[in-house]
């Protein structure tokens, strides 16, 4: 049996709320992730706009391009398999949604560790501690899921186990009728 990470509600209560957080999560950094492409859209020529906005001439380099394309990525799967683990966890069915999920999620730790490293070398606090509670949340959320996970497979394998035991005659069910006791 797995133990339970979340000690004020069920297993299955934890990952719906987990899910539910992770979709408004997802939902917030896509719109922020889009509105800075909007914002490069509409702007990309206006280098007094960009400088105001931005502190910068043009901030938009390959690389941070790039970068938010790969978290906006990793944040769409995420969005998206959260929703397919919500419906899974209501139903006490994690088949569908898991993997993508837990893809998503280590790219994300991933991603913010690096920027943790990045915020670290330039010193801003309040950049520190923002990726610190978002690392130390998807670290719980991974636990959560995972005991879930592992919940659903012992009750699988306990299932497979009785109607193994039922079949074969040993749970004194309509097998063992007409059976001599084994000596």
């Amino acid at each position: 049996m797995a133990s339970n990470p979340c000690p004020c509600m069920k297993l299955q209560t934890g990952v719906k709320v987990i899910c539910m957080t992770d979709i408004g999560i997802s939902a917030i950094f896509i719109f922020m992730i889009a509105s800075v492409f909007v914002d490069l859209a509409f702007n990309i020529n206006d280098t007094e706009q960009m400088k105001h906005t931005y502190g910068e001439e043009n901030p938009f380099t390959f690389g941070f391009i790039l970068g938010l394309l790969i978290v906006g990525v990793l944040f769409g799967t995420q969005l998206i398999s959260s929703i397919h683990l919500y419906m899974a966890a209501r139903n006490d069915n994690l088949s569908r949604g898991f993997l993508p999920w837990l893809v998503a999620t280590i790219g994300i730790i991933l991603f913010i560790f690096l920027a943790f490293i990045w915020e670290l070398l330039g010193a801003k606090v309040r950049d520190l501690l923002f990726s610190l509670l978002i690392i130390n949340y998807k670290t719980y959320a991974m636990l959560v899921l995972l005991s879930f996970k592992r919940s659903m497979v012992g009750r699988e394998q306990t299932a497979v186990y009785d109607s193994l035991s039922v079949g074969q005659g040993k749970s004194g069910g309509p097998l063992d009728a007409g059976r001599a006791p084994d000596v």
